[in-house]
């Protein structure tokens, strides 16, 4: 029951932390920027990043281990167009995290 519910806590802290994380991108994202400011935005993207992989990590440990079961889970259509919206948005990050060293080092002189 407590493994449960902490299992359920941290992947829902680590779903909301991947959301701040990419509203901070989001906000601090400009045309020209510093090395400084796209230094910083590394970090959260590396934020983001460990954020994903906690969702991940709790997510399955939720459905094989402290949540309704495997077999509910993979009936369920609902589960499924979160797994695809979760994918989608993998997918999507990719570009800005590629983007954010090379940027740096262009800043940075390098």
């Amino acid at each position: 029951m407590v493994g449960e519910a902490l299992g359920a806590w941290i992947h829902f802290l680590a779903i909301f932390s991947a959301v701040a994380c990419l509203a901070a991108e989001i906000a601090l994202y400009r045309a020209e920027m510093t090395a400084a400011a796209l230094q910083r935005l590394r970090r959260i993207d590396l934020g983001f990043g460990l954020a994903a992989l906690a969702i991940v990590v709790t997510g399955l440990l939720r459905v094989f281990f402290f949540g309704k079961g495997a077999d509910y889970y993979a009936h369920n259509h609902i589960f499924w167009a979160k797994m695809f919206l979760f994918v989608v948005v993998a997918l999507l990050s990719i570009v800005p995290t590629l983007h954010f060293p090379r940027a740096a080092r262009l800043a940075a002189g390098g």
